[in-house]
């Protein structure tokens, strides 16, 4: 049975890609192309991420999941035009189980040394 989540674990998450961002974009590659990386089964891990990696399909509750925070992103992303994130994508309404799903982007390696952090925003940006 799923476990019951109170308002407090919602929240509205950022992601920061830091150096990260330019390598997504010469590479014509995305966050939500990240997360898949960052999922593979075992025998197919990625040690250092270099983005022309050919990707095998995720679970399919994990593929769900991912989707809905992508909509979720692209409405916020569209909802706040004017406000310039290149390096953040900012995720609303993120519960644990999204979190989690996020939190393994961490463990990915880059050739820069680049990081990604994931973090609660203080308050709906």
């Amino acid at each position: 049975a799923p476990v019951p989540q109170g308002p407090n674990d919602i929240q509205t998450v950022g992601v920061f890609l830091e150096e990260i961002a330019y390598f997504l974009d010469d590479m014509e590659r995305d966050i939500w192309w990240l997360l898949h990386a960052a999922h593979q089964p075992a025998q197919c891990a990625i040690q250092i991420v270099k983005g022309d990696e050919e990707l095998q399909p995720v679970d399919p509750n994990l593929e769900a999941l991912i989707s809905k925070m992508h909509e979720r992103a692209e409405v916020h992303a569209e909802d706040h035009a004017n406000q310039v994130r290149a390096k953040i994508v900012i995720i609303p309404a993120v519960n644990q189980q999204e979190r989690a799903v996020l939190n393994v982007l961490r463990n990915l390696k880059f050739h820069c040394n680049g990081k990604i952090e994931i973090f609660k925003m203080m308050k709906d940006a």
